[in-house]
Order: structure tokens, then C-alpha cells, then sequence
């Protein structure tokens, strides 16, 4: 994937939390595999909660120049597309657009002085594209964040059951969030997939979390062997 075709913007560790409901026992002394996250500090600040982390995102080929670069190119038509769809969110946890856009900016800046000092350490930043997990660890924890289910209109039912099954291999639990679509509807994916699920032996929740950001994502799907 050419870094052209990616839009890097990184959510907090602390969303994480809230979003997945993250517990002191999910993350300490376990091993956690987190796809897609480009340019979140999520694994900066899940170290510091004493977890082994891998973060997997194609973003991870690119120096940390390039993807600062791009971060400032695709950064107006963002802040344009949240000025123009303010509806979609609450406006809770940050309480303008503008506020939304200046957490990430600093989030992002946490994350670039990180993958300055470990970009070629694959065990922290592992450059992959699902379902292509070649190098990634096994783990006691998978998370999921803002890829499938968000991206119903892009990404059809067989490639998100692909790229399920891939994580599936490495993880003994995966959390995957938020499961709407960009337009704020139910993800049409969600029941279908969620019932394969089950005819293949996995357990599936549909489990709430006190993330408030955008509207009617108000849960995570929790899958476990």
C-alpha cells in the first residue's frame, strides 16, 4: 500500500481504554496484538500499563518523516469533513471539532517520537497489511480499532471474514470496535459475521463500553475461542 492511499490519524491510548473497557487485568503482564493502529500512541501508553504490545499496520513501512508529512496533507480535509458532519458526534469528550483535532495532533506527536526510536524494532511496530500477519505474535488480547465494521461501504463481507479469520490465528480474544458504519448506521456486516462466528466455535458478545464519540457506537464485539 502506497502511503498516498492512507489517511493516518491516531486515536489515544486512553480512548482505547474506553473503548475496548480495559481493565489493570486485561493489559498487565499479557501480551496484546493491536491491528490497524497507525498513528495511535496505543502502544506507547499500553507498555506503560505493563503490557507486551505489537501494533500492525501497513503505515509502519514509512519513515516517521513521511508519515509526519502526510499527517499535515490529509489533516484540513479532515478537520473540513468533522466541521461539516459535527451531527455524527457527541461532543462530550471533546467539546468542538476543533479540540477533537488538537487531542489527535498531540496524540500523533506521541506516537512519532516513539516509532522514531523503535521504527525497526518489528516487535513493537510491525509493517503488515491484514491479512497478512507474517512476524505478528501470538497474543493473549486482539484489538480491533475503527477498520472493520466502520468500513462496511469499502470493504465487503468476504474480505472482513478474511481478515477475521487471520486475527483469529493469533489472538485467544479479539475486541473490535465500533461496530456502525462511517454514516453512523448498523454495519450490515455485524449479524452475518457474527453468526458464522458461531458456527465456527467462538463465542461472540456484543458488550458495552462509556465510549462517546460518535453517535450509536456504544459497544465492542468480544470474540473468544
Amino acid at each position: 500500500m502506497e502511503l498516498k492511499d492512507i489517511v493516518p490519524w491516531g486515536r489515544s491510548g486512553a480512548e482505547y481504554a474506553r473503548m475496548f473497557a480495559l481493565t489493570a487485568e486485561d493489559l498487565s503482564g499479557r501480551r496484546v496484538l493491536s491491528f490497524g493502529d497507525g498513528p495511535s500512541d496505543f502502544n506507547l501508553w499500553a507498555r506503560s500499563q505493563c503490557a507486551q504490545v505489537q501494533s500492525v499496520d501497513p503505515l509502519y513501512a514509512y519513515d516517521a518523516d513521511a508519515i509526519a508529512a502526510r499527517i499535515e496533507a490529509v489533516r484540513p480535509d479532515i478537520v473540513a469533513g468533522l466541521q461539516q458532519s459535527e451531527a455524527a458526534f457527541h461532543w462530550e469528550e471533546f467539546d468542538s471539532p476543533q479540540a477533537m483535532v488538537d487531542n489527535r495532533l498531540a496524540t500523533m506527536a506521541r506516537f512519532l517520537e516513539d516509532f522514531r526510536a523503535r521504527a525497526h524494532d518489528n516487535a513493537v511496530y510491525l509493517p503488515r497489511a491484514l491479512p497478512d500477519l507474517e512476524g505478528a505474535i501470538q497474543a493473549d488480547l486482539g484489538l480491533c480499532s475503527h477498520l472493520l465494521f466502520l468500513y462496511s461501504a469499502h470493504i465487503d463481507a468476504a474480505t472482513h471474514w478474511a481478515w477475521l479469520q487471520a486475527m483469529l490465528g493469533r489472538v485467544s480474544e479479539l475486541r473490535i470496535y465500533p461496530l456502525v458504519r462511517l454514516d453512523g448506521a448498523p454495519s450490515e456486516h455485524v449479524p452475518v459475521l457474527r453468526a458464522r462466528l458461531r458456527e465456527a466455535g467462538y463465542a461472540v458478545e456484543q458488550c458495552p463500553c462509556n465510549y462517546r464519540v460518535q453517535r450509536d457506537a456504544y459497544h465492542y464485539l468480544r470474540v473468544t475461542r
